[in-house]
């Protein structure tokens, strides 16, 4: 049952409540999920367009939540830069939590890319260039600092298809986290990626920028059960290949991930075309499910209209956290004539940030509030 009152709570959920928040589009995208008795999991990190802080942070912070202590898992999907912006800040900040990411930002090869790349002391390099080397680099570092303290075991978990990352009885209701992928054959895929990676660096010593992966097949999915039911389906930026032994379709044909159908489907890659999968929506989702969105600011402007059309098609429930901007922002005539002479073409590096919050318990059905321009399409 769905109770869509549009108001968002600003105040922490019930300890019997689990809360899905999906930011963006702001300077990129993340999700804010509360777990059970203020216990929480963040995925990813985005800014804040105004204060240029970590969303993920400010929010919890609002709600008056310590995030040194509340947040109990970081997961790190994959390093696209729309994800990963103040994600160090994130990870340093949030000392009781386990880092999560891919399995193949801990092998030899990428550790050896950021080594060499790692660029921290860098100024000649744009912002958007340095971010994801940077972030990444940090949060590595922060990794080190805390296995020199604690247990290793304590501090960070690898993220590969069909394993259990979070298991928690709490005072009302019992919770499971879930990777669904990436699969073993996308690691190596990414790897090899990796590996042309530092050929180019051997080559130009002097960009030393990590190359982003070129598609998402390394970005990791993750399912949430309650009370041995699953529930939610987060699905990153994950897109469908056709093969069977990774995208979308090594998930829908596992035999080994949580079976069950979920309630709330947070929507692939801006719900592009590339991310979709008829079979995912048909096995892993209840008919009619809570679909939530991001836009994406900047380059190809998704979702597009026909994009929206095929969601609609299998839900009526459809949110977004901002339409496309498919226009650009107009300056007064004489501004824009001189833009005009200094560049051939622009794009927006962020538009306003909106916020879909979804809370739901045992006992009653999913309240969604919305800050503008976050919507229902």
């Amino acid at each position: 049952m769905l109770n869509s009152s549009n108001q968002i709570q600003h105040v922490p959920p019930n300890s019997d409540e689990i809360e899905v928040s999906l930011f963006g589009p702001g300077i990129g995208e993340c999700c804010v999920i509360h777990l059970g008795d203020n216990e929480w999991l963040i995925i990813d990190s985005c800014l804040d367009p105004s204060t240029k802080n970590p969303t993920p942070l400010l929010y919890l912070q609002n709600l008056d939540v310590d995030p040194m202590y509340a947040v109990k898992l970081f997961v790190v999907s994959h390093w696209h830069s729309d994800h990963i912006k103040g994600a160090s800040e994130v990870a340093g900040t949030c000392e009781s939590s386990y880092i999560c990411f891919s399995e193949a930002l801990l092998k030899y090869e990428f550790l050896a890319l950021v080594d060499v790349y790692s660029g921290l002391d860098q100024t000649v390099l744009t912002d958007r260039e340095t971010c994801g080397t940077k972030e990444i680099a940090s949060i590595i570092k922060t990794i080190k600092e805390r296995c020199e303290q604690k247990n290793a075991d304590l501090i960070y978990n690898l993220l590969s298809a069909d394993k259990r990352i979070f298991q928690r009885q709490y005072s009302n209701h019992s919770v499971e986290v879930w990777a669904l992928s990436p699969s073993s054959e996308s690691v190596m895929n990414c790897l090899a990626e990796i590996g042309d990676c530092k050929r180019i660096a051997a080559e130009s010593p002097v960009r030393r920028v990590i190359p982003v992966p070129t598609q998402n097949h390394n970005a990791a999915v993750l399912l949430i059960k309650v009370n041995g039911e699953s529930k939610i389906l987060l699905g990153s930026d994950l897109e469908e290949t056709g093969n069977p032994r990774t995208g979308w379709s090594a998930i829908v044909q596992s035999q080994n991930r949580p079976q069950g159908k979920s309630q709330i489907f947070k929507i692939p890659h801006h719900g592009s075309a590339d991310a979709h999968s008829h079979d995912v929506w048909e096995k892993m989702l209840d008919s009619n499910p809570i679909g939530i969105l991001t836009s994406k600011v900047g380059g190809r402007a998704i979702p597009r209209n026909s994009d929206i059309k095929r969601l609609k098609e299998y839900t009526s429930n459809l949110y977004c956290t901002a339409p496309p901007l498919t226009k650009k922002h107009k300056y007064d005539p004489a501004v824009e004539k001189t833009i005009k002479g200094v560049m051939k073409n622009r794009k927006p590096l962020y538009g306003e940030m909106g916020h879909i919050q979804i809370r739901f318990n045992g006992n009653s059905g999913a309240a969604i509030g919305l800050i503008a321009p976050a919507k229902a399409l």
